[in-house]
């Protein structure tokens, strides 16, 4: 309910003297009060040339409250309305906001780890990029990442490097969001296979954990990353992972490369050898030449959280 007054030309600091009645009771300015009721509020804006007096109530018949829900066939119309956790939803409320979400999961895997062995080119001290496009239906804080691999022809002393990291996409752009690696040093001597400075304790298919901090990731999609580099001493040292192995088919698919594609294809490779991850990856960046034993094979990859 709005009130007002305008007062002739010229007003700009004194009001005109203004008498008000209500009931039995009468006023003059410049003393006015109105009191809030239960049911009315008043307020007041003041400008130079003018008063603006408020009224609020509320109108009969209608109310703020939440009338009615509706859920498929079924709808509430007067008690409590509950929203249960079920099918994988989660539900919540904070304030007047209602929140739905998927539960966090405590282990991911792309696929079990498959016996056939996915050899990844790796060379001293610069590697190509090997990458698989994931999909999260959960989120995980991801605290630790375990590949299962063999390790071959390095007894005579060495190390490797492992760089793994996580990419967000978008269209043709895929941004780093974390990495993490690991390195690990092994000598020629000792037959102990627990020894892990011994080759005895790194050669043949062992799970190879790299430790991530935390990877807080939602459910969404994302591009996987492996980069790997070996310094070995004397020795052609070999580096397979368990996974899946490549499929021919894919090839035919690919037409001149994954670089025609305007998104990121499932398997790629990095287009330059590199000894870091790239902070960004363009699709045009991509390897447009197959090779079948790496750009199309799928490393197992498990990811392990909080539980």
């Amino acid at each position: 309910m709005p009130f007002g007054f305008d007062g002739p030309t010229g007003f700009a600091n004194p009001r005109l003297g203004l008498a008000l009645a209500a009931g039995t009771g009468s006023t003059a300015f410049p003393t006015v009060a109105l009191s809030n009721s239960p049911t009315v509020t008043f307020g007041a804006q003041f400008s130079a040339s003018s008063i603006i007096i408020t009224a609020t109530a509320p109108v009969a018949g209608i109310s703020t409250a939440i009338q009615s829900i509706s859920a498929g066939t079924t709808q509430i119309t007067t008690g409590q309305a509950v929203l249960s956790n079920s099918a994988g939803v989660l539900w919540g409320a904070n304030g007047r906001t209602i929140t739905a979400g998927v539960p966090q999961v405590s282990v991911w895997q792309n696929h079990p780890a498959a016996s056939s062995n996915v050899k990844l080119p790796m060379q001293s001290n610069i590697s190509n990029v090997f990458l698989n496009r994931v999909s999260l239906f959960n989120p995980i804080a991801a605290t630790r990442a375990i590949l299962t691999a063999f390790l071959g022809n390095a007894s005579n002393g060495g190390a490797y490097t492992l760089q793994l990291g996580i990419y967000t996409l978008n269209h043709s752009t895929a941004s780093l969001a974390s990495t993490a690696s690991i390195t690990v040093a092994w000598n020629g001597t000792g037959t102990n296979t627990t020894d892990v400075a011994a080759w005895s304790g790194q050669s043949d298919t062992r799970a190879r954990s790299i430790p991530l901090g935390t990877w807080n990731m939602s459910a969404g999609e994302y591009l996987l990353a492996i980069l790997g580099s070996f310094t070995a001493v004397g020795a052609s040292q070999t580096w397979s992972f368990n996974g899946t192995a490549p499929n021919a088919i894919i090839t035919l698919g690919l037409g001149s490369g994954p670089s025609t594609q305007p998104y990121f294809p499932p398997r790629a490779t990095y287009s330059a050898a590199t000894s870091t991850l790239p902070n960004s990856i363009q699709v045009a960046d991509l390897a447009t030449s197959i090779n079948q034993n790496a750009q199309l094979a799928v490393p197992s990859i498990c990811f392990v959280g909080t539980f």
